[in-house]
């Protein structure tokens, strides 16, 4: 059962095997457009994507290492990754319905769509919610963004890698700038893909473009590991820099104090070896959530 935010973001990742009947359920706080990749998954797997009551409302293929983003098609509750073909060897298919889901209506407490506060005081992870929100979390730290869009002409294009406007662009330089024109708000930015055709259309890489918000089927803020940042902490611009987190962003001693509150298993010698890229993300002012991602990630790496 993947039901926690650190749960869902490693899924399968690293695995070498997986039993014949054996999967994972992924449980989300709440139904959405669930997006699934497959970087650092070795086993060929099929996806399921469930609504609320537990029907299997999409089942998908997905290839190991491939990171091309496969997305549900209706907003849904929970994913059930298994072997690939075991849906069909146990002739099980769309509009099937999973029971017993109800069990895991409870198993975490906390609604994790709810900003606030800890019990300690520290601040919880909330949602970035629009695409709006995005870009401008994107912008203010200088992160990647990636997007799914459907051209004017109704070509849903593969995932784009998108970087802020590059400085020799003068005023526009480090933004992804946000305008208004006749056919609706736009924003600009660096589209780093390489060039690709398909039939019917082609996508030029290595350039400038537009994106109306109309047309954008999926947004991603792209985090200091690599994968999409969904979730921040509260990081208010307004006010001074040594306000933002519950400690000195300068002292080495502090920063490894409040992440061990997060992840209480870091060691001193593990914090070795990442403490000078953390000091370096909060001096740029990189929120806490994305720090700790970035450690648990790099412990993961650390352990294989």
């Amino acid at each position: 059962m993947a039901d926690t935010p650190s749960k869902r973001e490693r899924g399968l990742m690293f695995r070498a095997n997986l039993d014949n009947d054996e999967g994972m359920l992924f449980r989300f706080p709440s139904s959405r457009h669930l997006s699934f990749y497959m970087k650092n998954t070795y086993i060929p797997l099929d996806i399921a994507f469930l609504d609320e009551d537990g029907t299997i409302k999409q089942i998908s293929r997905m290839s190991p290492l491939n990171t091309k983003t496969i997305q549900s098609d209706d907003p849904c509750r929970y994913a059930l990754e298994v072997n690939q073909g075991w849906f069909k060897n146990n002739n099980i298919d769309v509009g099937d319905k999973i029971k017993g889901l109800c069990f895991a209506q409870n198993m975490n407490p906390v609604n994790q769509d709810n900003a606030g506060t800890t019990e300690t005081g520290n601040p919880v992870a909330q949602m970035i919610r629009s695409d709006e929100d995005k870009i401008d979390y994107a912008e203010n730290r200088g992160l990647r963004l990636q997007i799914i869009y459907r051209t004017k002409g109704g070509h849903a294009l593969p995932p784009r890698l998108l970087y802020p406007i590059p400085e020799s662009f003068g005023a526009e330089g480090g933004k992804y700038p946000v305008f208004y024109g006749p056919n609706g708000k736009f924003f600009k930015a660096y589209d780093a893909s390489p060039t690709i055709s398909a039939e019917g259309y082609g996508i030029e890489g290595g350039q400038i473009k537009s994106y109306l918000f109309s047309g954008i089927i999926k947004l991603d803020v792209i985090g200091l590991d690599d994968r999409p940042v969904d979730r921040i902490r509260g990081m208010p611009e307004t006010i001074e820099e040594e306000n933002i987190y519950d400690f000195n962003p300068e002292s080495e001693t502090e920063a490894y104090q409040a992440i061990r509150r997060e992840l209480p298993y870091l060691t001193v010698d593990e914090w070795d070896v990442i403490k000078d890229d953390v000091m370096t993300f909060l001096k740029n002012r990189i929120s806490m959530l994305e720090i700790v991602d970035f450690v648990r990630y790099q412990l993961v790496q650390i352990e294989e």
